[in-house]
This record gives C-alpha cells, sequence and structure tokens, in this order.
C-alpha cells in the first residue's frame, strides 16, 4: 500500500510533498565471490555471524552484517576483509571482487 507518510493517515488523493509513490527497485545480484562464501559456509554447517567475528577477530577491523553484504553484492571490496574471508574460508579458486568505484554497477 502506498500513501501519505504523515501522520494524518490519508491514503489516497494526498497532495502533500511527503505522499511515497511506487519505485521500481532493482535486483542485486550476488558476485561469483559472494556465492562461494555463502556456499562454503553451508557446507561448513555455520553462519554469517560465525563469520563476522572470525573476520574481526583476524583482521581487528570493524566488519557488520551489512559491511558483510556490501562485498557478497559486489558494492564494496575492502582488500584486508575480503583477504580474510577467502583465507577463512579456504577459498582460493574463486575471483575476488574488484575495487568498488562510483558508478560501478552491480557485479554480475
Amino acid at each position: 500500500m502506498f500513501g501519505c507518510v504523515q501522520t494524518h493517515n490519508i491514503t489516497e488523493n494526498c497532495n502533500c510533498q511527503y505522499f511515497n509513490e511506487k519505485k521500481e527497485v532493482k535486483a542485486i545480484k550476488t558476485t561469483d565471490f559472494g556465492k562461494a562464501v555463502k556456499h562454503r559456509l553451508v557446507d561448513m554447517d555455520l553462519s554469517q555471524n560465525w563469520l563476522i567475528e572470525e573476520v574481526k577477530k583476524k583482521t581487528g577491523l570493524y566488519f557488520d552484517s551489512s559491511y558483510l553484504q556490501k562485498i557478497l553484492n559486489g558494492k564494496s571490496s575492502a582488500p584486508k576483509l575480503v583477504d580474510a574471508i577467502a583465507e577463512i574460508l579456504n577459498i582460493e579458486d574463486v575471483q575476488k571482487p574488484e575495487k568498488w568505484k562510483a558508478g560501478h554497477a552491480y557485479a554480475t
């Protein structure tokens, strides 16, 4: 349901500036590296939360689920974090994400 986000609860024919219109949502594709990470975690019967904690321990860097998703979807390629993920999960045969640039399309 689309409607006004103000508290007056008008859902149709609202002319205020806060009226939401339907917006097209693009599907975010997972990179080959992201797929390999997910498959390896399933094979090892481990969670993404486990991986996040292991990466934090190994690198001493801030790392959370949002950052992991950006790496898996090709929106970020922080080399230290990607290398730590690959080492922890023993992923060697998959190309790691290239450096992400502003305006870069999601990796396929």
